[in-house]
């Protein structure tokens, strides 16, 4: 709520521009995108691989840095809410079975070895990209979270909060194999809308799968982004609307409803602390009347 505050008392910060009709975040190679576009939808793509900082700045493709989380909630808050359609192919690489030895996670422990960087790292995204589905569920758009069968990240504490608050949830599987993939890769899909279940498309047959490489891809197929294409409309239309706003907090002033909000939770396990001295130091943001309302010390 602080960081969504802040950016909107930003003035160089555009929001609640109703821009974006399909938003792809970790989107790699941005097929999915493409055939959006193509489909007349405006899209936004989200990715490391698109990130050029200079020198001394933050990568505001990397959701891992301040300006990145930043720049994903701006997009976020600029979707169409009734016409849109999030997709969150969250990174796997410190989730899936191939890298157990390694991480360590179960689901008893979904933590896993935090002495590596990369699962910390992994830990930390997760737990952000758990606020950004927060976020648009809030808003009321249609998201879905994507990872291969393996992929223990739906045990990581703050994702599995989030997925049991909401009321209902939906999930299918599918073999990318079907969308001429290079691998037949087994996926898995939670979403808030009924439909998510058209993307999966049956078994593979024996000579399917042989017919498939088994070298390891890390990109989304153009058929994949074009069958996405064609249930969207489906997906927004029977996804989970937003939480109903109870009576005594709506009639609620904005600023009376924020200085109510506790601050006993800085989600450290996102390391929203740091998103919010990124924000709190830009130099086109108006406090004003706000200012009071904001903590001298953190």
């Amino acid at each position: 709520m602080a960081c969504i505050v802040l950016l909107h008392l930003s003035s160089n910060v555009p929001i609640f521009e109703e821009a974006y009709g399909f938003v792809e975040v970790f989107s790699g190679a941005g097929w999915c995108s493409r055939v959006m576009r193509t489909g007349g939808h405006a899209t936004a793509s989200l990715d490391i691989l698109k990130g050029d900082p200079k020198p001394g700045k933050q990568d505001c493709m990397n959701l891992l840095s301040d300006s990145g989380f930043a720049l994903l909630l701006t997009t976020i808050l600029n979707m169409k809410m009734d016409d849109s359609l999030c997709l969150i192919g969250l990174v796997c690489t410190s989730w899936v079975a191939i890298n157990s030895a390694t991480h360590g996670r179960t689901p008893w422990r979904p933590l896993g070895n935090i002495q590596f960087p990369y699962v910390r790292d992994g830990n930390e995204l997760t737990a952000r990209t758990a606020l950004a589905v927060l976020v648009l569920q809030a808003m009321g758009a249609c998201w879905c979270i994507e990872q291969p069968r393996s992929s223990l990240v739906w045990w990581h504490p703050r994702l599995r909060a989030l997925l049991r608050s909401i009321e209902e949830i939906f999930s299918t599987a599918w073999w990318m194999g079907h969308y001429y993939s290079a691998t037949a890769k087994r996926h898995i899909c939670w979403a808030n809308s009924k439909k998510i279940g058209r993307l999966n498309k049956g078994v593979l047959t024996k000579q399917q799968r042989k017919s498939i490489s088994d070298s390891g891809v890390r990109t989304y197929p153009p058929r994949f982004g074009i069958q996405l294409l064609k249930i969207r409309r489906q997906l927004i239309d029977t996804r989970v609307p937003p939480p109903v706003v109870p009576d005594d907090v709506a009639a609620k002033d904005l600023q009376e409803f924020f200085r109510d909000m506790p601050w006993d939770d800085l989600h450290e396990d996102s390391n929203l602390r740091d998103v919010l001295f990124y924000l709190r130091g830009n130099t086109s943001l108006n406090l004003g009347s706000w200012r009071p309302l904001f903590p001298t010390f953190m």
